[in-house]
């Protein structure tokens, strides 16, 4: 089942308060994005790309793994089935990635 895009801004403040509480003001999280796709049988996943500021080295592995538990329930809550996979970007490395992508190619 495919979730609409009400969901999916659910979901990113989910993730956001989620991680804001992990981190408690360690690292601050400026951006989440969601791309949908789709498996094999239709089934929607969800890719997450969280943009921080911060050092790398701030962003303990332990916090991170333990997001999935503390998200889990609201996901399912509003109707997000499968865990979503989630990476994180560094802002900095994000902007230069940016202004490295030709403008007729990024998303508006």
């Amino acid at each position: 089942m495919v979730t609409l895009q009400e969901a999916h801004e659910k979901a990113k403040t989910i993730i956001r308060d989620g991680l804001d509480a992990q981190f408690q003001g360690k690292v601050r999280f400026q951006e989440v994005r969601i791309t949908p796709r789709l498996g094999a049988e239709d089934e929607e996943y969800l890719d997450i790309q969280v943009i921080y500021a911060g050092k790398p080295a701030d962003l303990n592995p332990r916090l991170l793994n333990s997001l999935y538990g503390t998200i889990e329930d609201d996901l399912r809550a509003i109707g997000i089935e499968k865990i979503p996979s989630i990476s994180y970007r560094e802002e900095t490395e994000d902007r230069e990635l940016s202004e490295a992508v030709p403008a007729s190619l990024r998303r508006g």
